[in-house]
């Protein structure tokens, strides 16, 4: 029983204990949750900047000095020493000769050089890409150094060093009366103050020192940091800063404007009309021409605040001691930091703002107080995707698709549809994409119950878990947009763009093919398009897609929305406000120095622009052109073949220096210098550089003259910067060159050709003599061929006139010894020439023929034959050429032969050449060879061997004599005689070179 009531109490006291957890577990959460407000019930009055640090590549994030150069550099000195921005890259510059690198006190002298002096009161300066150190006397600590003039003044100790800039020698010291300089001095334009522990002194650019000592009751000045600003003195004591700021005046010096914070003054500067005081907890602003602070407020409490710069595009620029620098493009904006998670999505309803968070928070921002309210905070903690506006209701992108009743602040239930984006089309509809679908979705219409354009389509496409929603099309939605006053809506889905009316849909094609839509804007008749890839394009009445590329800042653009009459396209690091009136988008302002990544929204808030961004909310002027100033093109080296040259002058380089490096800057500052950048060479077609790129490295080029020119912004506008390049030809393409080898090789060729001259003519010289030995050779071979030729014939005559008379057969004796006597002497006359005509020829065979029919008798026949148009005087023929063949014929083909005996000799002309042909019908050669061996002992064919050794020797005059044998065979393929054919050209004579 003890242990059952134990038990009880002890199970009452643990649900006690648990119950009170529990409600104190509410209540953390519910105190957490006011505690993660608490920072934005009241909205902070600081402007909106960008901060600069060091992973944008700032060497340190301690900031001891800024100071804006008169080509437009920011030069900063932070730990570790000095560097110079360009609004995309910094360079550090050091020395060995350093001391220490920590410094401040940035200035520039008349020869453009910048100045900088370390916290050990040496000071260095920047000449083209070093850094070198000034050749100084012993230091004794920091204090601040300046320029009048060509004189450079360094205070030491109880003196002034005066330095000539031109040499950088010290050219004189002046004497401060025993007065120790108390380590707080600053230049004037046109003359150099000096703070001393008894009095303050003026030193003019004459190097003329004035003496202004105090007086006891004015010693609450005594001690600080002088300057001047429109030819008045003002004083700052950095360590007591409650005396604030002093005015010098004849009679003294007088309270000119209080500070309002205690903390340690760590610099201050002139700009604007303002002077700019920077304190350890923030910074104060106070007009000078007034005499009162812009605000009764210290900016930035919870930064130090180290120094301030008012560039020449109207930013403002603060260097803190551990947070880097802080960009301020607009100083009337307003920046309200986000509770805990960054802002995702913004709308307008009346003087309220409605922000989603990343975590699934709808808050309402009151304009007036300041302040922000817990509208709902989703359970499932998704991103606020998508929100709008719509006739007192807003519709939100969480992953149920909420919609409430702003005024009454009641829910109208869910769409469930992870919504994209939507807009209304009609009375009972709105279209949507989703991250399913897209289509329309049955928006509350009150007790309206008429009939709607739209019922048709939507009828047939109604989801039935969803009887509110209907999907036409499939594919993930991106955008939607409805041209006002039509009945055409376009749906950006992952599957193309569709265009639909309550009648049809159709894709919208582009260059042939899908076009892939992530942001849509409806204008009065056309459509705006933000492609998945952030380009720009307009879609006109006719669904016709066109590209807008000619805007100052280029592609990718994340985020577009259209705000009364002005579209608004957000870039990476600039917000392009487009008038959209005309034809096409022109550029009204450009709204930049926003951090790159960090703008997720916008919308109008009033007069005000309001940006929804991961950190919080900026407020801002849309019409305050915060781009002040056209970006600057500055080409800050010339380097070839690793030789570094001024890029101002006409360089000129050898031929094997071919390789040009050319580094610049884009000086804009609220952009980073995000211009599209173009170049062009001898004035060629205009090339794009990359964007991040800072130098343009040309190679290989060859010889010659090099104009390479920049421009900013589009292609083919203004010229923003030029370098001249001349490659000089290497020597042996120069004129000179040319004009020397010409003359080397001419002097060469003349001595070569002289030599040959006389080698040809020494050749020539022995090959006629060789060619007349060679004819003579030739002639008395002939000679001796034809002498031996000749007795042979003569010696067959006299045995057949010998058988004649042998036979007692006197008359044909005589007859034939006549004949003979004839053609002997013809003969002997032909072996004198070397030619003879066709005629004389073709007489010396009949004679020969008819002297061996009488040998014959009746067996013998013989016929010569001219072909037409053959004149036999006007031909010429090697002598007594034919007579051999036609002696062979007769003793070697028809002396053997029994019975008949012909012989047929024709001459005709073929082309250029004369064709001689010998037919008879005598035993053929093969027989004749046999025959031959059998008489080989006793006798030898010898006027065929000598005629053979005869076309051989004439041949070799290039006279193509040829000469073909052809043997005859009848039906049963016996021998039936002989045909030679002899070719000679009709010219024989002419182109012979015997």
């Amino acid at each position: 029983m003890f242990a059952a009531r134990l038990q009880s109490k002890t199970g009452d006291a643990i649900f006690l204990i648990s119950s009170y957890f529990r409600r104190l577990r509410y209540l953390g959460a519910s105190i957490l949750l006011i505690l993660l407000l608490l920072p934005c019930l009241v909205a902070a009055q600081d402007p909106y900047y960008r901060t600069i640090d060091e992973s944008d590549g700032l060497p340190s994030n301690s900031v001891y000095g800024l100071f804006q150069d008169s080509k437009g550099f920011i030069w900063v000195t932070t730990d570790d020493g000095l560097a110079r921005y360009d609004g995309h890259t910094f360079k550090s510059f050091a020395s060995s000769q350093q001391s220490s690198r920590a410094g401040t006190n940035i200035f520039e002298d008349p020869m453009g050089r910048i100045w900088y002096e370390n916290f050990d009161g040496r000071l260095y300066f920047v000449t083209g890409d070093t850094l070198a150190a000034l050749l100084q006397d012993s230091v004794t600590g920091f204090a601040r150094s300046g320029c009048i003039g060509d004189c450079l003044y360094v205070p030491v100790g109880e003196q002034v060093s005066m330095y000539d800039l031109n040499t950088l020698l010290k050219i004189g010291q002046l004497d401060l009366r025993g007065s120790k300089v108390s380590g707080t001095n600053c230049k004037g334009e046109h003359s150099y103050w000096v703070s001393g522990q008894t009095d303050q002194m003026q030193i003019d650019a004459a190097g003329k020192v004035m003496h202004f000592p105090r007086t006891t009751d004015r010693l609450q000045f005594g001690m600080g940091t002088m300057f001047d600003y429109q030819d008045k003195i003002f004083l700052i004591d950095y360590f007591v800063p409650e005396k604030g700021i002093g005015q010098w005046t004849h009679a003294g010096y007088r309270q000119f404007a209080p500070l309002l914070s205690k903390g340690s003054i760590q610099q201050h500067a002139f700009a604007s009309g303002r002077l700019w005081v920077c304190f350890t907890q923030g910074m104060e602003v106070i007009d000078v021409a007034s005499a009162s602070h812009v605000e009764a407020r210290t900016y930035f409490p919870d930064k130090s605040i180290s120094a301030v710069l008012v560039d020449h595009e109207g930013n403002h620029w603060l260097g803190t001691t551990n947070e880097g620098l802080m960009l301020i493009p607009d100083f009337s904006s307003h920046f309200i930091p986000a509770a805990d998670v960054g802002f995702k999505r913004i709308v307008c309803n009346g003087e309220d703002l409605v922000i989603g968070t990343h975590d699934g928070k709808l808050l309402r921002f009151e304009r007036g107080t300041g302040q922000f309210h817990l509208l709902h905070h989703y359970e499932n903690r998704h991103a606020i995707d998508f929100l709008m506006m719509d006739e007192g209701r807003i519709l939100d992108g969480n992953p149920t698709g909420h919609l409430r009743d702003m005024r009454g602040h009641e829910s109208l239930g869910t769409k469930n549809l992870a919504i994209k984006d939507a807009v209304r089309v009609s009375d009972h509809y709105m279209a949507v994409s989703s991250s399913g679908s897209s289509g329309l979705v049955r928006a509350p219409v009150g007790t309206s119950s008429s009939m709607d354009v739209w019922d048709s389509i939507a009828l047939a496409h109604q989801q039935p878990l969803n009887p509110d929603y209907f999907d036409p099309f499939v594919g993930r939605g991106r955008a939607v947009a409805h041209l006002p006053g039509s009945e055409v809506v376009y749906f950006a889905t992952s599957n193309g763009l569709m265009r639909s009316t309550p009648h049809e849909f159709h894709e919208v094609t582009y260059q042939g093919g899908a076009f892939y839509g992530a942001k849509l804007q409806a204008g009065v008749h056309k459509v705006y398009a933000l492609s998945t890839l952030g380009d720009f394009f307009v879609i006109d009445n006719q669904g016709t897609i066109t590209p807008i590329v000619d805007l100052p800042v280029g592609p990718p653009y994340t985020q577009m929305k259209l705000l009364g009459d002005n579209l608004y396209l957000l870039g990476r690091k600039q917000l392009l406000q487009l008038d959209i009136a005309g034809k096409r988008p022109v550029l009204r302002n450009m709204i930049s120095g926003l951090q790159p990544g960090r703008i997720n929204d916008f919308c109008l808030h009033g007069d005000q622009l309001a940006l929804a961004t991961d950190d919080g909310l900026i407020l801002l002027n849309p019409d305050v052109k915060m781009l002040a100033g056209e970006p600057i093109l500055r080409i800050t080296g010339l380097h070839i073949a690793g030789k570094s040259h001024s890029p101002d002058a006409i360089v000129e380089v050898g031929y094997l220096e071919n390789e040009i490096e050319i580094d610049y800057a884009i000086l804009n500052f609220s952009t980073g210098g995000d211009f599209p950048l173009y170049y062009r060479i001898n004035g060629g077609t205009w090339s794009k550089i990359n964007p991040d790129a800072r130098q343009l490295l040309l190679a290989q080029l060859a010889p010659g003259n090099y104009d390479i020119e920049f421009c900013l912004g589009a292609a083919g506008s203004k010229v923003a910067g030029a370098v001249h390049v001349y490659i000089r030809k290497p020597f042996w393409a120069q004129w000179w060159f040319y004009g020397l080898l010409g003359l080397l090789l001419a002097t060469v060729a003349a001595l070569i050709l002289q030599q040959r001259n006389k080698v040809v003519q020494r050749k020539h010289s022995l090959n006629m003599e060789k060619l007349a030995l060679e004819n003579s050779l030739r002639l008395s071979t002939l000679t001796a061929i034809r002498s031996q030729m000749n007795p042979h014939f003569f010696f067959n005559a006299l045995n057949t006139i010998q058988a004649f008379i042998f036979s007692d057969d006197k008359k044909k004796a005589i007859n034939y010894l006549g004949k003979f006597s004839k053609l002997t002497r013809m003969v002997l006359e032909m072996s004198e020439k070397e030619y003879v005509s066709l005629a004389e020829e073709i007489l010396a065979i009949t004679l020969y023929l008819e002297l061996e029919k009488s040998r014959f008798g009746d067996d013998f026949q013989f016929q010569i034959e001219l072909g037409v148009g053959l004149s036999p005087n006007a031909v010429s023929l090697p002598s007594m050429i034919i007579q051999p063949f036609v002696e062979n014929a007769v003793k070697h083909g028809l002396l053997h032969r029994p019975g008949s005996k012909e012989l047929q000799v024709t001459f005709g002309a073929v082309g250029n050449m004369l064709l001689i042909e010998v037919h008879d019908n005598g035993i053929g050669r093969k027989r004749s060879e046999e025959l031959k061996g059998i008489r080989q002992g006793w006798h030898q064919p010898f006027s065929v061997n000598a005629n053979k050794k005869r076309i051989d020797i004439l041949n070799e005059g290039l006279n193509r004599i040829g000469v073909e044998y052809v043997d005859r065979q009848d039906a049963n393929g016996e021998a039936c005689g002989t045909t030679v054919k002899i070719t000679l050209p009709l010219d024989l004579k002419a182109t012979t070179s015997v």
